[in-house]
């Protein structure tokens, strides 16, 4: 009988934990795709105030070719990156999202499209599809990235194939 009762105390300490581990992966994904939705009207705007207030102090950023950027060099390569650029559409769409700890591992899509003026004075028409494994924790109500790994990259320019960013 003890052992029993010691067996439906387990099963209901897993279950119990099984539906707080769900709610939590569900309040991450409505977290997670609400800042997914700021980064693109942040990104069509330019404003870096999003990302200097959601990247995380330890923030990491690896792109194509396994090159690692702290937190200060990746936001101050994209505020370079965006000057010669006119945004013309940025969308994300969250692909996949697991838990990790205390930590949301979400994949993603970006499609971006834009203009861009080269050092040639030219105007070109860009367009990049990638997808990125981005590491989220939430620190109180606020959700904050810790890491980008970028997985893949296609980017075409004047509707021609352009070799990866790195």
């Amino acid at each position: 009988m003890r052992a029993f009762k010691i067996v439906l105390a387990v099963s209901a300490l897993i279950a119990t934990a099984a539906t707080v581990s769900a709610v939590d992966l569900k309040a991450a994904r409505k977290g997670i795709t609400a800042e997914e939705a700021k980064f693109c009207k942040a990104l069509m705007h330019k404003d870096m105030s999003w990302f200097e207030a959601v990247a995380a102090p330890n923030f990491t950023e690896t792109d194509m070719s396994g090159k690692k950027s702290d937190r200060n060099t990746s936001l101050q390569d994209m505020k370079a990156g965006m000057k010669p650029v006119t945004f013309t559409k940025v969308e994300t769409r969250l692909l996949s999202l697991k838990q990790s700890g205390k930590s949301f591992v979400a994949v993603t899509q970006n499609v971006v499209e834009g203009r861009a003026r080269g050092a040639d004075g030219k105007t070109a028409k860009f367009k990049d599809t990638g997808t990125q494994r981005e590491t989220w924790i939430q620190s109180g109500k606020k959700w904050m990235i810790t890491s980008l790994v970028s997985l893949t990259d296609k980017m075409t320019v004047n509707g021609k194939p352009m070799r990866s960013r790195g």
